[in-house]
């Protein structure tokens, strides 16, 4: 694809911007984006590749320019499709499913403002039924400067310097319902094996490949491709590649918890955190496999391990180009914590995690049962 240097200012105060969106019934979250960044853009461009319920009545009501592709099982088509039809200076990537956090806006316009760079990196955030993820993006680029490839979960390509920003995009597409997800992995995974066929030594095709395996609970799949994965990124030393072992150390671990093999998991999860000794994900799942094998106080220690290297992280964020899982994971951490103290005889101590999960999540019952059980233990039976 070839770039462009043309540019069109439709905002005298700031650099333009264009909002590019591809969708296909998305009435569920579509409303909910559009209202995120109505009042951020100067323009809506929305491909729609064939929706049959009201994705593009909602589109209207937004003043949306709505245009209409084929579907060709290309993601990358059909994002450039959108790409050709901006005419701001900068454009803004959010998909149907995404917000935009509104007390980001003058941050985003200010950004824009600077020549320094083509492209800016997102925080994005993944609401997922056991919690909440967290991975950086490139999703705002100067118009003209860059183009997507892959047919599925495909990559920007830009010229120039890019900027590591913490504006917040919600990501909702994964909190649906199991049929609905299902039907998601099912997709992705076809598209992910026809690329494989075509790339077979791609370690980025091969990751996320894994993790649909994953996603499905196909996990002796997950073991099969994932130590193929990690003799293929032995030798591949650039930042990517390093982020994409370690998702596979992290899927390859879980796999052999879900499939009984608790050495094995452990035995994989410490050659991980000797790679990455301050991965969120391998100390919290290390810390969950050593409960298991019940060594509690070595447990303890990746716990709290864990709790300060994510309070480190929440104060000074770390620029990962990786997806962490274990994100908001401190509730969890914590009633682990109480867990083992419990399992340990130290009920005060005990007592104390429990209290601070529930503080932290006070909508998960498994932690008031926990404290509860704990009371009787104690024979606190008015506390309980």
């Amino acid at each position: 694809m070839s770039f462009s240097n043309n540019q069109t200012n439709l905002n005298k105060g700031r650099p333009s911007l264009s909002a590019c969106m591809i969708v296909k019934n998305e009435e569920k979250f579509l409303a909910q984006c559009l209202k995120s960044i109505r009042d951020v853009v100067d323009e809506i461009i929305i491909v729609d590749t064939g929706s049959t319920d009201k994705t593009i009545e909602i589109a209207q009501s937004f003043d949306a320019k709505i245009y209409h592709h084929p579907w060709r099982n290309s993601f990358s088509e059909a994002r450039n499709y959108s790409l050709s039809y901006a005419r701001c200076d900068w454009i803004l990537q959010i998909d149907a499913d995404e917000a935009l956090e509104h007390t980001d806006i003058p941050l985003l316009h200010k950004l824009i403002c600077n020549d320094a760079y083509n492209a800016i990196f997102v925080a994005i955030y993944s609401e997922l039924p056991g919690g909440r993820s967290k991975h950086y993006y490139t999703r705002i680029f100067r118009r003209g400067k860059a183009y997507f490839e892959g047919i599925v979960h495909n990559q920007l390509i830009f010229e120039g310097a890019s900027f590591q920003s913490e504006i917040i995009f919600y990501h909702y597409g994964y909190n649906l319902t199991d049929q609905e997800m299902q039907r998601k992995y099912k997709r992705t995974g076809d598209l992910l094996r026809q690329q494989l066929v075509e790339n077979p030594d791609n370690l980025f095709i091969l990751t996320n490949l894994i993790r649909n395996y994953r996603n499905e609970f196909n996990f002796n799949k997950v073991i099969e491709l994932g130590e193929k994965g990690l003799k293929l990124s032995e030798s591949q030393t650039d930042c990517n590649s390093r982020n994409q072992r370690q998702r596979i150390y992290i899927d390859l671990v879980y796999a052999f918890i879900n499939t009984s093999q608790l050495d094995k998991a452990e035995e994989i999860c410490s050659e991980g955190i000797k790679e990455n000794h301050d991965s969120l994900d391998l100390l919290f799942v290390m810390g969950e496999i050593l409960m298991r094998k019940e060594n509690f106080n070595e447990a303890l220690l990746y716990f709290k391990k864990y709790l300060i290297m994510k309070d480190r992280e929440s104060k000074i964020p770390a620029f990962n180009l990786s997806i962490v899982d274990a994100y908001f994971y401190e509730h969890k951490a914590y009633d682990n914590i109480g867990v083992c103290y419990e399992k340990l005889n130290l009920l005060n101590e005990a007592e104390v995690a429990y209290k601070k999960a529930i503080s932290l999540n006070n909508k998960e019952l498994r932690y008031y049962s926990n404290l509860a059980q704990l009371y009787i233990a104690k024979k606190k039976y008015r506390e309980s």
